[in-house]
């Protein structure tokens, strides 16, 4: 995915669209909107899928919809696109370095070990599942790495 299309992609939602960890959770609004109420509201009214909350800006009037509808500053996308960048670099120094310690095929039993990031030289803990030879993996530096296959 390049810069741009990270960049127009964030930029399709609604900035107080903030989708919960609890995948029960009917409201995905901050400001406490009611996200599938309005996203049903929108549908009723012929507007794009998801609008206002994602894509509102390709809505007819966002606002009627939401009074409250904002699109994501070019600003909040740009930091967010250099984050997922940050993220791609990160990753792509300590991949290799996991690919070579990953054993094919999958061990025979669970495997652990702490071996030192090679991108900010912490601990980098690593576990193999001997179910299905998935690494999963984090660093102890806030911010480094982590990652579940």
């Amino acid at each position: 995915m390049s810069r741009e299309s990270t960049i127009e992609f964030d930029r399709n939602y609604c900035v107080h669209y903030a989708p919960s960890r609890d995948y029960q959770a009917k409201d995905y609004c901050a400001l406490g909107c009611g996200a599938s109420a309005m996203m049903d509201k929108a549908r009723s009214a012929g507007e794009p899928n998801m609008s206002p909350c994602i894509g509102g800006h390709k809505a007819t009037d966002a606002v009627a919809i939401c009074p409250k509808w904002e699109r994501r500053s070019l600003e909040h996308a740009q930091k967010k696109a250099d984050a997922v960048e940050a993220a791609m670099d990160r990753m792509s120094v300590v991949m290799p370095v996991v690919s070579k310690w990953r054993i094919k095929p999958k061990p025979k039993q669970d495997r652990r070990e702490v071996i030192e990031c090679p991108k900010c030289k912490g601990k980098l803990h690593l576990s193999q599942s001997s179910y299905n030879g998935h690494v999963h993996g984090h660093c102890e530096t806030e911010g480094c790495v982590s990652w579940m296959e």
